[in-house]
């Protein structure tokens, strides 16, 4: 079993891994792709699933192991109590302390000390009762049911057993234990959290004749019925089963799809929500894959945006066989990426602070939330900006744990004062209270869904708080935020990300200092000195933001302790100084190669330019980061980018790779970018015309004079730039020589 989480509240992903006796392991993500790993004794884990006990925002987990559901084949010996040993049955539920370290609190819980001995094959964590807390359902082998585990609000359970609808002998298999097949999910469209089962049961222990899946609907207060028998519709005289299974909305309909994997026989099968909860088996969505059917152990399916184009895809893996993917071809109508936030726009902006609004991406999902991104400065990439608010009943919830706003989510639920839903127009409206009177931000929204997908951020918007009128003189220090580096860096090759904003008399860039408490290199061979100032190396500096990033011969030693001091002041004379430390753990032996592909270096404006890095190299590591700085203050990060250059002028374009060892390489390139260009004059007897390329935003004012020693240009016209062709034609320009100009405003 492997899980993702952010164990310890720094912003990245870390990832928890266990398996059949195997010890559980913790990996510690470092950033850029390096992991320090952290075992938890005496525990193994098949199924793994984050929920948060006690509502203190941080991620906390339930992990089961057992082989398989049934007597013999889950205790793995031949005797019903497995006195001469058998594999692992375990249950425990650890609670986080925020930074990482877990305690084992399964006792203190509410659960027996061997409750794994119930062959505990399959979990899933979700707020099924609508009582603000987050409860369990479990596959219970010995107790041949779905176990609940309610939650009392403060971490404590209780149990009950939900039954399936025909009962089942203990020899009968449910599910093994290397599946994951629980899924929560709001299938029939009424608010509340209903439970799709992938399973391997046979038919003399399903209710329905074609299907082993199991449906058990919600009455909204954690009451589960299992309605298999009239929730499936399936044509033939097949018996479909397979242990692994999940809910998305394949056909992006707005309902929650099924699907499942047999691992034996290969059988990839997809079910369609006819968005009340009744699935109708798809033959043309479905699969049927060739290879060896000799077991299904080691077989999952599961969900993810393979090619970030906005839409969910799948892969596949079968014991024995490459991992198989299927790609979504959805498109939007509206041609913006599936899970794009619609609408995202500013509702008002006062001395109260700046109300953003958008609205749900137009589809079923079981994890939904959003991250609300913030800069004091235009066009920097979403890593480059402060991530301002995390709306959602969980930023720790995924495939295993069902929380997703929806529009049945109310405000009082959510339980947040910054935050009002309007669920009939699936609107969400978020107040930043702490933007600066008299500052204008920069704000995007970028949506997460299940596996932790976030999309593409929204368009950025501009909007500030309104100052007080007769506030008095300027006496407060502007904001300085140092983004990068943080504590998580660790190579000798620091970037460096300072946004900055007053509200008052304005920044003053020429105020602006940057050093580090260690020497940058040899001095003597280009490098600086510790305490020396390095504010005139950068991509970017001006009134809102100072971007660089150090490159040979410019690095820090290894292993050692740095802190960089950065000073910025207003026009008043107030400054502000902030300090942050990273610790320098290791020096790359060969630095990466960086390779800059564009689609054009040239062109009129507004120019769109296609970049890729993907022909850079490292002959004794792997790239994990491709930083772009494209010559206008604006940045990006991923293996390829799209850069819109809205005006004029010659822009160098910098691509900086960095490798898993902490290297560094870059490549150049210049793009030109043509504002104005005579495209054409058309003479006809005693008029002409002329037409000329235009930008978009831009004015073009078009003068004439009828000498040039002395010049007299007099205004005939005003044009906007759409971006497209602009003609103009003199209604008086027969008979005297006259001399014609464009003039850019």
């Amino acid at each position: 079993a492997a899980q993702w989480a952010d164990v310890d509240n720094d912003g990245d992903l870390d990832i928890l891994q266990g398996g059949n006796g195997e010890t559980l392991t913790l990996q510690i993500n470092a950033g850029l792709g390096r992991f320090t790993t952290k075992p938890i004794p005496s525990v193994s884990a098949l199924n793994i699933v984050n929920i948060d006990l006690d509502k203190d925002g941080d991620v906390d987990l339930a992990i089961a192991h057992s082989f398989c559901s049934d007597l013999l084949c889950g205790h793995g010996c031949p005797e019903a109590n497995c006195a001469g040993g058998g594999w692992p049955k375990q249950f425990n539920l650890f609670l986080n302390d925020g930074n990482g370290t877990f305690s084992n609190v399964t006792a203190a819980r509410g659960f027996p000390h061997n409750f794994g001995t119930n062959l505990i094959v399959g979990m899933v964590a979700g707020d099924v009762d609508h009582d603000g807390d987050f409860d369990l359902l479990m596959i219970n082998g010995i107790q041949r049911g779905i176990t609940l585990a309610r939650n009392n609000g403060s971490g404590f359970f209780t149990m009950s057993l939900i039954p399936f609808a025909v009962a089942m002998a203990p020899i009968r298999p449910i599910s093994s234990g290397f599946s994951q097949g629980m899924n929560l999910g709001d299938i029939d469209d009424d608010g509340d959290l209903d439970l799709v089962c992938a399973l391997d049961r046979d038919t003399a222990g399903s209710p329905h004749p074609r299907v082993a899946h199991a449906v058990f609907i919600n009455d909204g207060a954690g009451n589960f019925v299992e309605e298999t028998a009239t929730r499936f519709t399936v044509a033939g005289t097949g018996f479909y089963s397979g242990g692994n299974g999940k809910l998305m909305d394949v056909d992006y309909d707005g309902d929650l799809d099924f699907f499942a994997f047999k691992g034996d026989t290969r059988h990839f099968q997809v079910y369609l929500n006819d968005g009340t909860g009744r699935f109708t088996y798809s033959a043309g969505d479905s699969r049927l894959f060739g290879g060896s059917t000799a077991t299904g152990t080691g077989a999952d399916n599961d969900v993810t945006d393979l090619n970030r184009d906005g839409s969910y895809d799948v892969w596949i893996g079968a014991a024995g066989q490459d991992v198989r993917t299927l790609i979504n071809t959805h498109q939007s109508p509206d041609g913006l990426p599936a899970n794009l936030p619609r609408h995202f726009k500013v509702l008002g902006s006062d001395t109260n602070g700046v109300t953003l609004s958008w609205q749900h991406p137009p589809y079923a999902d079981v994890a939904r939330w959003y991250k609300v991104y913030r800069s004091a400065a235009p066009g920097l990439a979403p890593t480059d900006r402060r991530v301002l608010k995390r709306v959602g009943i969980s930023r720790h919830q995924d495939e295993g744990f069902a929380a997703p706003l929806t529009r049945f989510t109310s405000t009082a639920y959510l339980n947040d004062l910054d935050v009002i839903l309007t669920g009939p127009n699936n609107e969400v409206q978020f107040i930043d209270r702490t933007a600066l009177p008299g500052v204008t931000y920069y704000y995007t929204v970028a949506h997460v869904g299940t596996e932790n997908i976030e999309s593409v951020p929204t368009a950025e918007l501009a909007a500030g708080s309104l100052s007080v009128a007769g506030s008095g003189p300027d006496l407060t220090p502007p904001e300085l935020e140092i983004v990068s580096p943080s504590r998580q860096d660790w190579s000798a090759y620091a970037r460096i990300v300072l946004n900055y904003a007053d509200g008052g008399s304005g920044i003053n860039p020429a105020s602006l200092r940057v050093s580090f408490d260690r020497a940058l290199g040899d001095p003597a061979a280009g490098g600086r000195a510790a305490g020396a100032e390095i504010s005139d190396l950068f991509f970017r500096q001006d009134d809102h933001a100072y971007i660089a990033a150090l490159t040979p011969p410019l690095s820090f030693q290894n292993n050692v302790l740095v802190t960089i001091t950065a000073v910025i002041a207003d026009y008043a004379g107030n400054s502000r100084t902030r300090e942050g430390q990273f610790f320098v753990t290791t020096l790359s032996p060969e630095p990466p190669t960086a390779n800059l592909g564009s689609s054009i270096t040239d062109g009129l404006a507004p120019l769109t330019v296609e970049f890729n890095g993907g022909g850079s190299t490292d002959s004794d590591g792997k790239i994990v980061r491709w930083e772009w700085y494209f010559g206008d203050g604006s940045t990006a990060l991923g293996r390829t980018a799209t850069k819109t250059f809205a005006g004029g002028g010659s822009f160098p374009v910098t691509l900086l790779v960095r490798d898993t060892q902490g290297g560094v390489g870059t490549d150049l390139r210049t793009v030109t970018v043509t504002e104005l260009r005579i495209l054409k004059v058309s003479v006809a007897d005693s008029s002409f015309t002329l037409s000329f390329s235009t930008a978009m935003g831009r004015k073009y004012v078009l003068e004439r004079t009828p000498t040039l020693s002395p010049a007299a240009w007099t205004e005939l016209a005003t044009l906007s730039g759409n971006g497209s062709a602009s003609s103009f034609t003199p209604t008086d320009a027969g008979g005297t020589v006259q001399f014609y100009r464009i003039r850019l405003e």
